[in-house]
Formats: structure tokens, sequence, C-alpha cells
């Protein structure tokens, strides 16, 4: 058993009193030492010249010396692995002596991060010395993952068609695919987004590829429209042979349509008079689903960036009126304008998100609903006005619309949604209708070009953070003082707020009374 330091001495004075000598090892206590190291000192002298420090120092046998050097020389690394889905250590290197066990904390790490690596030295001899403990850090860091994503073309056959990644990825690491499970002909760009629920991967950046679908020389879609104003559409085959028109002259007028281009046809159309009269026959690609005999349109598998919505679609035997744009009906697709004819009511969820190139759009006056993400991320979109009729505008409708200078909203809006103008920087100015009740949260917030807002005294309601970062705007209110349903955190950058007796018009322009 180790002895105390007090009884070493005494031993010491009675080898010292008898005139021996002894080979001994110092350890000065006073000595400054790191975890990895011990300071050892040894020497072989008379013991008088050393029991006058031995009350700062501990003396060591030679046994116990052998161990305390063997153990000086042992070594804890740090180490840096790759995530790999295993788990991974740190261990003690050099050699470990007789009777001396290692405990590890902090071992067996899988998952990505920095961990403490602890190695507690334990002396299990006679002597029970006290040994270092020593550390080092294990860095696991994350995995890359590798993909490719191929374009590819299909014959157009009435199916859905999509394209994938061609690589299986790990557990917990998921794609989304964007602008797949086309069935009509065209070439769709599908973009694959990528997303780690682990946080051990560096996944990709969005990656796109091209879907084509190519038309077989077999089915088309092909719309005529007569002079008063009659539509037929119909799927055909190429050489498909129109063999009668109304009030024709003659069973033997027969014409042959190419479909293997998208260019308008003309031909001539014989009537009882023997005029001529041309009429246009057109190639329709929309998609539509119906409901009660009305169509909603759900895609466009053309090419031409400049859409006209159709008033109606038909099949062989009856034709539908066209009354809503479907959700994701055109989203991400490279149109530069739209015009959407009479009889629309409703344009619906993320109908034309992301449609970036989109410069102008005509809506008709029949439209009363726009739904969510409507035209968010028309970044091109520089102004759009909204027909009387048109009630509430949902929430983030035009949300990073940055190129969008002026919007008219008529005075039958009741409601704005949450984030509806959000990050809407070009906006200089809009006119509230003066029967809105409600601005919903975040509404106009970074606007940051928006000068001048008159709130009307009909808004009961805004929500937090409406107005938050309009760098630029000043705020006018038809109320005397701030009503109880409005947000406390309503105006968040403290923009100059005029209330009703503190301002007035001034050639038509909302002034501060000084």
């Amino acid at each position: 058993m180790r002895k105390s330091k007090k009884n070493l001495i005494n031993t010491l004075l009675v080898f010292l009193m008898t005139g021996c000598s002894i080979n001994i090892a110092v350890v000065d206590l006073n000595s400054s030492k790191d975890n990895n190291s011990l300071n050892i000192k040894e020497s072989s002298t008379s013991l008088s010249s050393k029991v006058e420090t031995a009350t700062n120092s501990i003396i060591y046998t030679s046994d116990e010396m052998e161990i305390i050097n063997a153990v000086s020389k042992l070594e804890l690394n740090d180490r840096t692995v790759v995530y790999d889905g295993k788990p991974h250590s740190i261990f003690v290197e050099g050699d470990i002596p007789h009777l001396v066990e290692i405990v590890y904390v902090g071992n067996e790490k899988v998952n990505v991060g920095e961990y403490k690596i602890t190695a507690i030295l334990v002396d299990k001899s006679e002597y029970h010395l006290d040994l270092p403990i020593l550390e080092a850090t294990l860095t696991i860091e994350k995995s890359d993952i590798n993909v490719t994503f191929d374009s590819q073309t299909f014959s157009y056959d009435g199916k859905e068609h999509s394209i994938y990644i061609n690589e299986q990825l790990p557990e917990g690491v998921n794609v989304i695919y964007t602008n797949n499970n086309k069935v009509k002909a065209g070439s769709y760009t599908v973009t694959a987004k990528f997303e780690d629920t682990t946080g051990n991967y560096t996944v990709p950046s969005d990656i796109s590829s091209t879907l084509t679908i190519v038309k077989d020389g077999k089915y088309h879609d092909l719309t005529i429209i007569y002079e008063d104003g009659t539509i037929e559409e119909k799927v055909v085959e190429n050489g498909y042979v129109i063999e009668s028109l109304p009030n024709s002259s003659s069973d033997e007028d027969m014409y042959y349509i190419n479909l293997e281009t998208n260019e308008e046809i003309i031909f001539p159309y014989i009537v009882e008079d023997d005029i001529d009269i041309s009429y246009k026959i057109v190639i329709s690609d929309f998609t539509y689903n119906l409901s009660s005999g009305n169509a909603t349109i759900t895609g466009y598998n053309g090419n031409n960036p400049n859409l006209v919505i159709p008033k109606y679609v038909s099949d062989d035997t009856n034709k539908y009126p066209v009354v809503a744009i479907g959700e994701r009906a055109f989203e991400n697709y490279g149109l530069k304008s739209v015009t959407i004819l009479e009889g629309v009511t409703s344009i619906r969820k993320h109908a034309f998100r992301g449609c970036s190139g989109l410069t102008s759009i005509t809506l008709p006056n029949t439209l009363t609903f726009i739904g969510e993400y409507a035209f968010s991320y028309c970044s091109s979109l520089k102004s759009i006005v909204i027909p009387e009729g048109v009630t509430s505008i949902r929430n983030r409708a035009f949300r990073g619309c940055s190129s969008l200078t002026s919007i008219t909203i008529p005075e039958s809006v009741t409601s704005i949604g949450s984030y509806t103008f959000y990050y809407c920087s070009s906006l200089t100015s809009i006119t509230l209708p003066s029967i809105l009740t409600s601005i919903g949260e975040w509404a106009f917030s970074y606007c940051s070009s928006l000068k001048s807002i008159v709130i009307p005294e009909s808004v009961t309601s805004i929500g937090d953070s409406a107005f938050s970062d309009c760098r630029s705007l000043t705020i006018y209110c038809e109320h005397t003082s701030q009503p109880l349903r409005w947000n406390a955190s309503w105006n968040p950058s403290n923009r100059p707020v005029y209330w009703a007796g503190q301002w007035e018009y001034v050639n038509g322009v909302p002034t501060p009374i000084n």
C-alpha cells in the first residue's frame, strides 16, 4: 500500500541516521504539469541531500517509477472522420502498463459534431497511484451527397411521365420534384430540391433537367374556332378529315388538317351563296378538369409564352365554360403575358407562382377570388388591375413581386391577407378601398419604396408587423386613435403615423398639418 508523505520522511530519516544511500525518484508537487504528462525527477544520491525538500515533493519507489514512466508516454490524440453511419471512438496510443486500466468517457459517437473524449487511467496495482486524465476531440464531419439528374424524352401516350435522379438517397435525405408528372406533349424543366433531416449530410444545390414529351404522330388536341365564336375541340389523329361544316353547300366538302406543327391553319369554308370565308383552326394545349359541366384549367403543354385563357374547352360532344384557373396550373412556367377571358371567377392558390418572366396579366371582370400565392414571386410583373367583384385577396398572393410598382385594388375588397405584398420592394403607392376591414400580418412588410398610405376608418383589424421595414413610409389614418383590434406591433419600425385631425389632403395628397 502506498505510504503517506509523513511516514516516508520518517523512514528516510532512519536511513539518513544510518548513513545509507538509495535510488529515488522525486515528483515536484509545486511544478506545473499538463494532462498528458507528469514532471518526474530521477536521481541516485545520498538521502541526506533530499530530505530537506521532501516536504514539497513525493518520493516514488523504482516500481512506482516504472508505471509512471510508462504512463507518461501514452497519448490520446484528436481524430477527424467523415460521417458514415457507424460509431467512432478515440483510444489511447502506446504501451499500456500491466495493471493499468483505462475508462473512456464520450466514445462511440455516430452523428456529425465535435465531441470531448476523456480517458481516465486507473492504477490497479498495490500502489494505487494517481494517474493523469487524458482528453482529446473527436470530430465527425458531414458526408457529401453526389447525384446525377438526366434529361429524358418520352412519346406521348396519354399517361403521366416523370424524371428522377439516378441515385438512391440515404435515409433521412429527401428529394422534392417541381414540375414533374406531365401528360401532354411539351418540354418541361423539372427541378430537384434536396433536404437533409438528419444533419449528417451536405446536400446538393437544386438541380434541373428537362422532361420532354413528343407527339407520336397519332394524337393531337384540335380546336376549331368559327366566325360566330363557336368553338369545337377534339382529340384527333394526324391527317384528320373534316367531313362537313355547318351550312356547307356540298357533302363533298372535305379538308385535311396537317397537325404536325403548332401553326395556326386557315382553311376555306364554302357557304350556300358561294362566298368564301376563312376560319381558324388552332391547336389547344390546355389541360382541364370538369365539375358540374364547368372546366378548371389545370395546365398548359404548349410553347407559347403569351397565353390567352379561352372561354370554353370541349371534347368530342360537349363544350364547357372555363370558370377557374386551377391550383398550380401555371406554376414556374416561362410565360411573358397572360390574358384571361371573361367567365373565369376564381384564380386558385399558386396558379401563377414563380412565373418570373411574366410582365403583364389581364384579369376578367367576372373574377371574384384570388387565392394564396396566386402571383407570388412573379418578379417581372410591373402592374396589375384587380377588377371590381373581387372581395378578398388571400395570403401571400403577390409576395415577392419585386418589380410591381402599382396595383389597383377595387372598392369591393374587404380583406387583405397575411404577407400579401411582402417584399414588393418597388411598390411606390397603393390606394386601399373604403370598405376594407382587415389587413393581415406582414401584409406590406419590406415594401421599401412605399412612400405613403391612407388607412380607411373601416379598417378594424391590423396584424402583427403589417408595415415592418417600410423605411420610406408615412402612414395616414382616418381613425383618431389606434383601434383596440390593431396589433400592438402593427408598425414595429415606428414609421411616422398621423391620425385624423393631424393631416389633410392638399391637391389630393395626404399632408401633415403644421
